[in-house]
């Protein structure tokens, strides 16, 4: 009994240590890694403050300065992600024929300019320039990345870094070589654990670089390894298979060749967009809870849009007191995410005509599903291009001034040719609220005491709301369009088989007098109602 007893207090304490040691792991890898965003946002930061306090002219060097450090953090925030991707099994290869060369040379030319400020003799050979292997594109140029990024890290001033590529019978070798502080032999059976940091690393990290480098060679059916000695240097060498039959079909993608540079602009010409559109009159609502993006999105948009903006708290109630033309949400918010604001907004029917651009970090399928369930409009990953931004909300603009004229001919009959097919999503509940809006106004026809407040009543949405949501769907005014159902009646009577006086028509639509009549309908149709019913009438 007590042999079994001490037995468990042994097996418990080891359960103790095991979960310190993971504790101290994990404390490490946060601490090295808090570290990492510190250095990298100080520069951005101070950087910027530079610019700010300066009289002269911006000085390029510090916002390339800017440029790279933000493309820098950015890379680390991948890192993070695809690390917990891998812990959870979830990548996917995305793999494609490609010129290796080219791709190593495009990663090694990012590197120049820290050669020459280090005063690394730093070079570069190919043996394999026209040799085009399968690889996923963006994980080679991250295990590249992150080796080039270790030589640097650990190698003096006035080194040596080079960079090779060889054939080696079914292999492609790409190795990275340096002159650095080298790796001890008890550090070299380790250093593509997770987390690890070396006993001579004096430089704090996140310690999973070279962790993710040895998981992507594998997951290309490859390997990686170090011949290294200490104060001497280290080579890695990454051996990559050739040929297409250790890849299964649903990882082999048709992609062009390196690279293709993503336009800030999108392909279509929509210059005529911009002139169909009063930008001014339009209204854009921005719901983000982290202030410097919402600042900086609005003082962008303020110069085409009304701008209003939501911090992402009891923001259904914003959305209804504004009735935006455009709602651009991110998804991660303090109350309700995005994608459930998004079905709000679109089964709610004061709103549902409202067009929503989704802002995302989950570049995924699954989410990307989710948010077209909920009636997502548009999806833009982050970080985004804004000028990408701003043609997206012209062009769903643009889409819903094409509803609106199918809307109008559809309703207001306008035109003898059948309507074109309204583009874009279904917009069954746009029918069907104008077609509710046509029947309340048809039952009060005569009513000259018929207000649009009372329509809004019936329709149990507010005089705002009913405003904004008709001259949205409709692109005019409910004032407008309740007269335009009326005069539309009016020339139905004008011409038809009865005795009825211009008087009694005037009456019979809902005008309060004929002369209000018959200069309505010749600010309209340029003919009093007596002209129009001669030129018709049979």
């Amino acid at each position: 009994m007590e042999k079994n007893q001490l037995s468990g207090d042994v097996n418990n304490d080891d359960s103790v240590q095991r979960l310190d040691d993971s504790s101290t792991t994990a404390s490490n890898f946060f601490k090295g890694i808090s570290y990492d965003f510190k250095t990298v946002v100080s520069l951005i930061l101070s950087s910027t403050e530079s610019l700010m306090n300066s009289n002269s002219n911006h000085d390029s060097k510090e916002l390339n300065l800017i440029h790279d450090n933000a493309n820098l953090l950015l890379k680390m925030v991948n890192q993070l992600l695809e690390f917990r991707k891998l812990e959870n099994k979830e990548f996917d290869l995305k793999v494609s024929k490609t010129s290796i060369s080219t791709l190593v040379s495009s990663v090694y030319s990012n590197f120049q300019k820290e050669a020459q400020k280090k005063e690394i003799e730093f070079s570069f050979n190919s043996n394999a320039n026209s040799l085009e292997l399968f690889v996923d594109r963006e994980l080679v140029r991250n295990i590249i990345f992150n080796l080039l990024s270790n030589a640097f890290k650990f190698t003096p001033i006035q080194g040596k870094i080079s960079v090779d590529i060889y054939e080696k019978e079914n292999l492609v070798c790409i190795a990275v070589k340096d002159s650095g502080i080298g790796i001890s032999v008890t550090d070299k059976e380790k250093i593509f654990n997770q987390f690890y940091q070396g006993n001579n690393n004096q430089q704090s990290s996140s310690g999973i670089g070279l962790y993710l480098a040895k998981a992507y060679a594998e997951l290309h059916k490859g390997t990686i390894e170090v011949i290294s000695k200490e104060n001497v240097g280290s080579e890695f060498i990454i051996s990559l298979p050739k040929g297409e039959d250790h890849f299964s079909e649903n990882q082999l993608i048709v992609e062009e060749d390196i690279q293709v540079e993503h336009s800030d602009n999108l392909t279509d010409s929509r210059e005529h967009i911009k002139e169909d559109i009063n930008s001014n009159e339009e209204i854009v609502l921005i719901i983000e809870d982290n202030d410097d993006l919402r600042f900086f999105l609005k003082s962008k948009l303020k110069k085409s849009y009304e701008v209003h903006e939501s911090d992402g708290i009891n923001v259904e109630s914003r959305i209804l007191e504004t009735i935006p033309d455009v709602i651009v949400s991110d998804v991660n918010l303090p109350q309700k995410n995005g994608f459930e604001l998004c079905e709000f907004v679109k089964n709610d029917e004061r709103t549902s005509h409202i067009p929503v651009i989704m802002l995302t970090s989950l570049d995924t399928d699954e989410a990307h599903i989710k948010g077209l369930k909920s009636g997502v409009d548009m999806f833009l990953t982050k970080p985004f291009n804004l000028s990408v931004l701003s043609e997206s909300i012209e062009s769903l603009l643009y889409n819903r001034k094409q509803i609106q004229k199918y809307l109008k001919q559809l309703y207001l009959n306008t035109s003898k040719e059948r309507p074109n097919k309204a583009e874009g999503k279904n917009k069954d509940k746009e029918v069907a609220f104008i077609g509710k809006l046509n029947e309340l106004i048809q039952k009060h026809l005569d009513d000259s005491s018929f207000t649009v407040e009372i329509l809004a009543e019936e329709l149990h949405i507010s005089r705002v709301q009913l405003y904004r949501k008709t001259k949205a769907v409709l692109g005019i005014t409910i004032s407008d369009y309740i007269q335009n159902i009326r005069l539309e009646k009016s020339k139905e009577l004008l011409i038809g088989d009865n005795d009825l006086s211009i008087a009694d028509i005037a009456y019979s639509v809902g005008f309060s007098s004929p002369n209000y009549f018959s200069t309505a309908f010749r600010n309209k149709y340029d003919q009093t109602p007596n002209e129009y019913k001669h030129a018709h009438k049979h």
